[in-house]
């Protein structure tokens, strides 16, 4: 007999002779392509919000939902960045007042690194600047807080499907321009002109806090905050922090 045949011999009779290690390979290969296929059908999602309570409801129940797997939930912006570059979701839901680096700065950060991660704003507040600023970044979908969970796990699925999703509250603010493929906020407002970071160190002297917490949430020094605080007011054509506060309600860029 030739080595050739020889050879196939051997390993024919090696196969036969260990069936049950050869069952136990095939069994792990088949194992190993179900994890992979299941990962590829399932929709892997980061939870970003301030509110633990929230935060614990909403990882309980999308991960009761079949084909969603929620990946990580967290507080702040900061830790978002570590583990959206480390976990990889598919998808970010995430509310628009958030500690650490401003919402919109860092969902345009996180786009920059990873093209194919998409960003779902889940917020209380609805107002004609905060779409604004989430449409400059290309967020694939706005719903509000008093909406149901229903409403959350439909938008989630059609953006996975590579659609946009805007409730309808936020799509009554929205105007397409067909011919240009521009979507924008039909009223513009003063508040436009301002850049992400500005709009964060607005909301938050409304809501009261002073130039250093400021500072210390938005990791700035406080003259950077200075800084921003008087460009904002000059932009504004607004002299003092009850006027700013007053404007921030009336434009709900924070809650009253």
């Amino acid at each position: 007999m030739s080595d050739h045949c020889e050879n196939a011999g051997l390993a024919v009779l090696g196969e036969a002779s260990f069936p049950e290690q050869t069952t136990f390979l095939r069994d792990t290969h088949r194992r190993e392509e179900t994890v992979r296929m299941e990962r590829q059908s399932t929709i892997r999602i980061a939870l970003l919000d301030s509110q633990q309570i929230l935060l614990d409801a909403l990882q309980a129940r999308l991960n009761n939902e079949a084909g969603l797997n929620v990946v990580c939930a967290l507080s702040d912006t900061d830790a978002g960045t570590k583990s959206i570059d480390e976990l990889q979701p598919d998808l970010v839901v995430l509310d628009t007042d958030l500690p650490g680096k401003g919402v919109f700065d860092f969902i345009g950060e996180m786009r920059s690194r990873n093209r194919q991660v998409k960003f779902l704003i889940l917020s209380a507040v609805l107002s004609d600047v905060l779409l604004a600023q989430a449409l400059q970044v290309k967020v694939a979908g706005y719903i509000l807080k008093r909406e149901s969970v229903s409403r959350l796990i439909e938008a989630i699925h059609q953006i996975a499907l590579g659609h946009s999703y805007f409730s309808e509250p936020v799509q009554s603010r929205m105007s397409h321009d067909p011919v240009r493929n521009v979507t924008t906020v039909k009223t513009e407002q003063a508040a436009a002109d301002l850049t992400p970071r500005q709009l964060e160190v607005l909301r938050h002297l409304a809501r009261g806090s002073s130039v250093k917490e400021v500072a210390k949430l938005m990791h700035l020094s406080q003259k950077s905050v200075d800084s921003h605080k008087y460009r904002i007011m000059n932009k504004l054509g607004i002299h003092d922090r009850v006027d700013l506060t007053r404007y921030a309600i009336r434009e709900r860029l924070i809650e009253a």
